[in-house]
């Protein structure tokens, strides 16, 4: 009946995960130039949860709660750290995370590519 709800959910989650990866491509650099063996450790620790909280995701289906937390708390995260550096004043961190094709192009390219799976 709300099948159009459980779509826009797991779109949302795929979102999520790949603004994080993103947003850490993006800080691993940074990180690394800050010369901070701590903040660089950090950015990794955020990078391996984020990949551990993706492999927990069901392909076809809404996350539970405690990864799609844990996605959160990344996001959250990573949008900090994000507007700690230089890189705030070029794009806004939503636009800097963003896939060149677009977030709607993207996604329906992952989900013809999930759904030959």
């Amino acid at each position: 009946m709300f099948g159009w709800l459980t779509r826009r959910r797991i779109r949302e989650q795929v979102k999520l995960v790949v603004q994080n990866q993103s947003a850490l491509d993006l800080l691993s650099g940074w990180a690394e130039g800050s010369g901070s063996v701590e903040l660089s450790r950090h950015v990794d620790a955020l990078r391996l949860k984020n990949a551990d909280c993706a492999r927990k995701l069901p392909g076809n289906k809404p996350a539970d709660t405690i990864p799609l937390r844990e996605l959160l708390e990344i996001n959250s995260e990573v949008r900090r750290l994000f507007d700690s550096t230089a890189m705030r004043h070029v794009h806004s961190f939503d636009k800097a995370t963003e896939p060149s094709m677009g977030w709607p192009a993207y996604l329906d390219m992952r989900q013809e590519i999930d759904a030959d799976d």
